[in-house]
């Protein structure tokens, strides 16, 4: 005898029973259901990836604690094909190399069960493909209690980013100056100076490059006014100077 459960529709919890009788043998079987366990799988990036064209990326799907043998496959959601052969042992990495403007879309892993025939849990992520082109570049200067802070900041998806400083169009050397710290992040990079004494003050520009080139940033001007207490003496050219660059 052979029962058949139509999942979803009927459902059964961890430690449920089900009696099978048979009036003419007057037997009885007992089921127990024991623990089972289909979850979406874990992809990693997730939600929406910026992409900079020429570029590759890895996507990489993982098991989530899914009991039994799911069966594992990258789909590309344009058209429906699979990218990767079909696994039972995730992780399942799609490495996507050399990207192109036609790349953007979304990327499913998609996992199925041999015990639950028809049945899929899927995760998606989308990848934003962007022309490789010269960052748009913004530069500003303020102060705080005790050290000055000039702040260049940066808009790009390429991940390659370097960042350096001049000073009156010489350029600067932060780990041969006690007196300045860079900070450069993914987005920003900060310029302290510690003690604005005469030979720091002038010009003060970035040069942001990446695989497309470098851009310069506009200057921003450091002065010492003699005239006020040595607290206020700070004076700076209010003005925010900035470079453009259009994508």
């Amino acid at each position: 005898m052979r029962i058949t459960l139509e999942y979803p529709d009927d459902l059964v919890n961890v430690g449920d029973t089900i009696t099978c009788s048979s009036s003419t043998a007057g037997q009885q079987s007992v089921i127990t259901f024991g623990d089972f366990v289909f979850l979406n799988p874990i992809i990693s990036p997730d939600g929406i990836v910026n992409v900079t064209k020429g570029s590759n990326l890895t996507l990489t799907c993982s098991d989530p604690g899914n009991t039994g043998m799911p069966r594992y496959v990258w789909i590309n959601d344009s058209d429906g094909s699979e990218l990767t052969p079909v696994i039972n042992n995730p992780p399942l990495n799609l490495n996507i190399i050399d990207i192109d403007r036609a790349a953007s879309g979304n990327y499913t892993c998609r996992i199925t069960h041999n015990d639950l025939p028809g049945i899929n849990r899927e995760t998606t992520v989308t990848i934003n493909v962007h022309p490789l082109s010269l960052p748009a570049v913004y530069i500003y200067i303020y102060k705080t209690t005790g050290y000055v802070i000039i702040n260049c900041t940066y808009e790009t998806y390429d991940n390659s980013i370097d960042v350096k400083w001049e000073h009156n169009d010489s350029l600067l050397d932060p780990n041969s100056d006690p007196y300045i710290t860079v900070i450069t992040q993914s987005s920003y990079s900060e310029l302290r100076i510690f003690s604005l004494t005469q030979q720091y003050v002038g010009a003060y520009q970035c040069i942001v490059t990446n695989g497309a080139g470098s851009v310069k940033s506009g200057k921003v001007n450091a002065t010492i006014n003699q005239g006020v207490p040595l607290c206020l003496r700070i004076q700076f050219i209010s003005k925010i100077y900035s470079t453009f660059i259009k994508w």
